[in-house]
């Protein structure tokens, strides 16, 4: 058997119930079609890079199946015929790829569950840029004394003025 994974694009209209029952037909007409159910995920309501049958928002949601492949092609057609999926891809994946199904498709649609930790979290947030110059007048501002030596300074070199710019060609001819 291989693995797949298909990432549809539902209609930014459906909420809660609708998207409910749109995600289950959506698994059953995978089943139907010889593919075992593995991972879903909704992902959530994004906006697109561009508009779509005049939407600028989509629902996003992710599943993860396994199979024959010899349905995938059918089940793509069936995608393709519900006025409800804007877009949708089929891919191959390796076994490695798969994740473990945690939490219940109703509550992530209603958004009642968290990042299941926050290493997740962490590896997408980007690393803040410490602002040495800000740090210094923040403890300048204060009113308990900083001892000198403990703060960095950068020396910065002046760029000379016309004048001493003039006077130093001279003294060098």
């Amino acid at each position: 058997m291989k693995f797949y994974e298909t990432m549809y694009i539902v209609h930014p209209i459906l909420e809660m119930g609708r998207l409910l029952d749109l995600i289950t037909d959506i698994e059953k007409i995978l089943s139907e079609k010889g593919g075992e159910l593995v991972y879903t995920k909704v992902i959530g309501k994004k906006r697109m890079a561009y508009p779509i049958s005049k939407q600028k928002f989509g629902t996003y949601v992710l599943i993860q199946f396994k199979g024959d492949g010899a349905g995938n092609n059918d089940f793509s057609v069936d995608l393709e015929h519900n006025p409800n999926v804007l877009r949708h891809m089929i891919i191959n994946i390796d076994e490695s790829e798969i994740k473990e199904q945690s939490e219940d498709i109703k509550d992530q649609i209603t958004g009642l569950t968290r990042p299941t930790s926050s290493s997740e979290e962490n590896k997408t947030e980007k690393p803040k840029e410490v602002d040495k110059t800000a740090e210094n007048n923040e403890a300048a501002d204060s009113e308990t004394p900083v001892d000198e030596s403990s703060v960095e300074t950068e020396k910065v070199e002046e760029a000379p003025t016309k004048e001493e710019a003039e006077t130093a060609e001279t003294t060098e001819e």
